[in-house]
């Protein structure tokens, strides 16, 4: 079974094609008012946004532990 998504602009636009699907039996519609959710990189960040609130963490002890040395920019 293969799934194909449709985003509509607007309702009479999704009436019409449900309508017309619907008359096809080996089709079958699943109505779902729920928007899909894009993965680019700004939602992926709004999502992260809160992610280190309440940790004592810097630039440098990130780089420390992701790299295994020291910052040598200083």
């Amino acid at each position: 079974m293969s799934t194909l998504l449709i985003e509509f602009t607007d309702e009479k636009n999704k009436s019409f094609i449900s309508d017309l699907l619907a008359k096809y039996d080996f089709i079958k519609i699943i109505d779902s008012n729920e928007s899909p959710k894009s993965k680019n990189s700004s939602s992926i960040l709004l999502e992260l946004s809160g992610l280190w609130n309440n940790y004592e963490i810097d630039i440098d002890i990130l780089r420390e532990k992701s790299w295994g040395r020291n910052n040598y920019f200083d």
